[in-house]
């Protein structure tokens, strides 16, 4: 009989059909794209700099903007950047701390707890200012891809992959491993 094949064949095309519905697309350098459903949240970071203080020439401050993405609305990423879909980051974030240079999960972990809305602002635990300031970004957004965001209590990490569930599985993809920005 083959029933058990029937049954296996329909599950799949279901599993493709959904995967489709909400699919995107990750391009890695050895050219393979992979089409499924990113989970988890992305972190992009831009505009990273180190300034001497104004107040004490002896100490740096660094700054940078985050943007903290729900996977599911990711639709694409590729040479161009980082495409949205339909949905809108959860937030971007302007960060500057004194004397001490930023820790990316501790940021991110300030930041989402930070309430919705138009702004806001929280502290590090080295004492940084995290601000949420409006998202006025562009699709594809050429932001660095520092990888995925984990919550775990006060223990939140940012891991330097990307998993996304595709029909054969989840992949694990490398944010070193990711296809190169093209140049503009």
């Amino acid at each position: 009989m083959n029933s058990n094949r029937t049954v296996r064949g329909g599950l799949a095309a279901f599993l493709l059909f959904s995967l489709s519905a909400v699919a995107a697309t990750i391009k890695d350098k050895s050219g393979a794209v992979h089409e499924g459903k990113i989970h988890g949240t992305i972190v992009l970071k831009a505009d990273e700099r180190e300034t001497q203080s104004e107040q004490d020439p002896s100490k740096t401050v660094y700054w940078a903007s985050y943007t903290v993405i729900n996977g599911s609305d990711i639709a694409a990423i590729d040479a161009k950047g980082i495409h949205l879909g339909s949905g809108q980051p959860v937030g971007r974030f302007d960060v500057k701390q004194e004397d001490a240079p930023l820790d990316d999960a501790d940021v991110v972990r300030t930041s989402v707890k930070i309430p919705p809305g138009p702004f806001g602002a929280a502290t590090t635990k080295a004492a940084g200012t995290v601000t949420r300031v409006e998202y006025h970004g562009k699709s594809p957004s050429r932001d660095t891809v520092v990888g995925e965001y984990r919550a775990d209590g006060e223990k939140g990490e940012v891991r330097h992959v990307i998993e996304i569930e595709t029909a054969k599985g989840v992949v694990k993809v490398p944010v070193a491993d990711l296809v190169p920005l093209a140049a503009e």
